[in-house]
């Protein structure tokens, strides 16, 4: 990269913005429009950033589908078209297209790639941290929120009376954390009754998937450790059991 073009915009390049604004919250979503010739950043709170692009041209069009983010390289050279610079490459498929920077001429020029400005496509660059998703369509699309009575949600199990719980699984939830707690050996029962919420959300008692998981793994190896130490046991005891069988044989003789 000579120091010239190090200076300044290049050639099609809108010029570059001096101010650095804030990092995004991850995790990051990307959507590039084809007919708009736009890439639009998002993050948890709504749009982030936008820049003009340069897709495919007729004859190499670029994919429309959904992609992840599968690698990223600095400063890479292609190995289909020549050894032709990509820096700041960002891979979104195995067969070559990723975003990189380039010449932004204004209308779609490359051979399938998303080019980028230099400013951008560097800040891009740092930003990402691979497996982000990005969006590749005709016209501009905007995520949004949705909420439907339909769709998947967690369902929280009513509580009984006293301390019990009103399901096999609330129970069973209940055991293992009571066979799980404590320290050197020591078993702490707490009250995990599930009561449901006005809100809609969990109790500050309920154990989301992970943590219900977590759970269920360690009681798992638990009963695994003492299963294996029964087996070590066993054969001990059989062979205690045998030595003192043939010594009352030997006496008895």
């Amino acid at each position: 990269m000579s120091s010239s073009a190090a200076a300044g915009p290049r050639q099609g390049e809108p010029p570059a913005s001096t101010e650095e604004p804030a990092s995004p919250e991850a995790p990051l979503f990307f959507v590039i429009s084809l007919s708009k010739q736009q890439v639009s950043v998002y993050s948890p709170k709504g749009l982030y950033t936008q820049s003009p692009v340069s897709t495919g041209q007729p004859g190499h069009p670029t994919p429309q589908g959904i992609f992840t983010i599968l690698g990223k390289e600095l400063y890479h050279r292609s190995t289909i078209y020549s050894g032709a610079p990509m820096p700041f490459m960002q891979r979104i498929t195995y067969t070559g297209v990723a975003m990189h920077e380039g010449v932004l001429p204004g209308y779609p020029a490359s051979h399938g790639c998303i080019r980028m400005p230099h400013e951008f496509a560097q800040r891009l660059f740092r930003m990402t941290a691979g497996n982000e998703r990005v969006v590749i369509t005709q016209q501009e699309i905007v995520p949004v929120e949705i909420a439907h009575p339909r769709l998947l949600a967690p369902k929280f199990m009513a509580a009984g009376p006293g301390n019990t719980t009103a399901s096999g699984t609330a129970q069973m939830i209940q055991n293992a954390l009571m066979e799980t707690s404590g320290s050197a050996g020591a078993t702490i029962k707490r009250d995990f009754a599930i009561k449901p919420s006005d809100e809609g959300h969990a109790p500050a008692s309920a154990l989301n998937p992970l943590d219900f998981a977590k759970v269920m793994k360690a009681r798992a190896a638990k009963r695994v450790e003492e299963a294996e130490g029964t087996r070590t046991q066993r054969p001990r005891s059989t062979a205690r059991r045998k030595w003192r069988l043939l010594r009352r044989r030997k006496g008895s003789s």
